[in-house]
């Protein structure tokens, strides 16, 4: 699946892949071409094709987090673009434990991921081309969850989704944490459209007002 927006100064395009059926987001500054990629999630060559339709640079592979359906292509993207990867370091464990993610859902293993080149913090500023993303720390789904923020759009991982959130039920996932972090967007957010790690985009005062998971918010 692939879909297009476009705004003055950037393009996002992004591509659903890999057996989960998750979302790789590219993110490119339309003057100056440079791009980040947000999860490289499964199928690198898709994924290049996508940038080099764009014409693009890539400078960044951001990670919203480490679960194995969103790094399965990291190896191989690194090694196509060099680009370096930035992750939150409280996905270390996960990161580092990829093959036994695979394992827990039976299913084969996979390259283990190249070694993160920049560990990033809660309300940091990434600037690519003439853009900048900021980062805001939201755990539940996972310790280290990111959420990345720019201009009118929050690329949310596995954090919320149309109708529902992310899944708690695996190693460092809380409900509870999962839900002050969501209540964080919100909050700090004032309007945005949320693209999320599955499924389609959605907008975040929808969710904040109807998602039936977030009731205990309202």
């Amino acid at each position: 699946m692939q879909n297009t927006i476009e705004t003055e100064r950037l393009i996002i395009d992004w591509r659903t892949v890999g057996p989960f059926a998750a979302n790789s987001y590219l993110v490119v500054c339309k003057e100056t071409r440079e791009a980040v990629l947000v999860d490289a999630c499964d199928e690198a060559p898709v994924l290049q094709q996508m940038i080099e339709t764009h014409d693009a640079t890539l400078k960044i592979l951001l990670q919203t987090h480490a679960h194995l359906d969103h790094v399965a292509a990291l190896a191989d993207l690194k090694k196509w673009s060099s680009a370096p990867i930035y992750l939150h370091p409280d996905e270390k464990m996960l990161y580092d434990n990829v093959e036994q993610q695979c394992s827990l859902f039976g299913l084969p293993p996979f390259p283990s991921p190249p070694p993160v080149d920049h560990w990033m913090e809660d309300h940091e500023v990434i600037s690519f081309g003439n853009l900048q993303i900021r980062t805001i720390l939201t755990p539940g789904h996972s310790p280290g969850s990111i959420t990345f923020h720019m201009d009118d759009f929050l690329f949310a991982g596995d954090v919320l989704f149309m109708g529902s959130v992310g899944r708690t039920d695996l190693p460092g996932g809380s409900m509870k944490v999962l839900l002050k972090s969501i209540q964080r967007l919100i909050q700090d957010v004032e309007k945005a459209s949320v693209f999320p790690g599955h499924g389609p985009p959605t907008e975040l005062a929808r969710e904040a007002k109807t998602n039936p998971f977030l009731a205990s918010l309202r």
